[in-house]
């Protein structure tokens, strides 16, 4: 939690993705929805987040000074909340250059705002812009009630060990329809996801589907578009900062984040080694399972004598993720 101080008043602020309550996550959502859209400034999300946390309400004040103040303040504090923006600089190649520790801290704060030592300066005159940064491991969006309350998946990252009810198969059906969304960026793939996503009973694809109808009509745009922002978070998550990024990553000349080996494809041929129905089997076994398998088929390769660079091309890795799997 971030602590800041305004007007003599004590303010406490999630200072983290994982510290939003729900209803904080759902109000984030929505602002960031609109700065995608173009429809509100970068710096308009953060004081409007700000102020809707703060409990704070933008006021006539009789005294000019007063004024200037609180407004001054609230700058001030808006422009210490960073974690769900940062800076993206379009050449990618001379921002490698920097140093390590100075591109994380590049990434959430504006160069403008730092010390201005050599390197901050060439940062300075490099066209950026921000972007939404949403990765994260949480069901932020656990208590949905629409009539009766509906049951949420669970995913929660503790102490390095990730938790979740997924199956296999609701993985999978959520992630295809996601790619559909990321295509055609329709409502119907939206309350499908949903539906994936938040049913009563043991999950069934069928009910998804029946129940994505339902959903249309029953749960508010700003909530599927929270869940849909929430979905997005964990799938980045486990693409890039898990043991099994490499499952979700494509070769050198096509990183598109797509699954390299194809879930459906997977869940058969874990069938036929003899793993049984993984259809129904927990997110976090069934990639251990496709981890191993696409390990052991890597290292079976390199001690029948095949070159690493024909191991990759073979299996669609690159040179280094062949290496790391030997």
């Amino acid at each position: 939690m971030l602590e800041l101080y305004l007007n003599d008043n004590k303010y406490e602020f999630p200072n983290s993705w994982e510290e939003l309550s729900q209803e904080q996550f759902i109000c984030l959502s929505d602002l960031l929805h609109k700065y995608q859209k173009g429809e509100i400034t970068a710096g308009d999300v953060r004081v409007k987040y700000f102020l809707q946390v703060a409990g704070l309400r933008p006021r006539r004040i009789r005294r000019a000074e007063q004024e200037h103040l609180f407004s001054e303040n609230v700058y001030r504090a808006c422009r210490m909340i960073s974690f769900f923006f940062k800076w993206r600089y379009q050449n990618e190649k001379s921002f490698a250059g920097f140093a390590p520790e100075l591109q994380q801290e590049l990434l959430h704060t504006d160069p403008e705002d730092m010390e201005p030592t050599p390197e901050v300066r060439v940062a300075r005159k490099m066209k950026r812009y921000m972007e939404v940064d949403a990765c994260f491991a949480r069901n932020l969006v656990p208590d949905i009630r629409v009539n009766r309350k509906i049951s949420a998946y669970r995913l929660i990252l503790e102490k390095n060990i990730l938790n979740t009810s997924f199956t296999a198969a609701q993985y999978v059906d959520a992630y295809s329809v996601f790619e559909n969304w990321s295509k055609d960026g329709s409502m119907d793939s939206l309350d499908l996801l949903v539906a994936i996503l938040y049913q009563e009973k043991d999950y069934s694809a069928d009910r998804a589907h029946e129940n994505s109808k339902i959903i249309r009509w029953r749960f508010p745009e700003n909530l599927k578009r929270a869940i849909l922002l929430n979905y997005m978070a964990i799938h980045v998550f486990m693409s890039s900062r898990t043991k099994y990024a490499i499952l979700f990553s494509g070769t050198e000349t096509d990183r598109k984040g797509k699954i390299t080996l194809g879930f459906h494809d997977s869940i058969y041929s874990l069938i036929k080694a003899g793993y049984g129905d993984v259809e129904e089997m927990n997110l976090v076994k069934f990639l251990d399972l496709m981890l191993k398998e696409l390990r052991d088929g890597v290292v079976l390769l390199h001690e029948n004598d095949m070159k690493i660079e024909d191991i990759a091309q073979k299996m669609k890795l690159t040179v280094h993720q062949v290496k790391s799997l030997i």
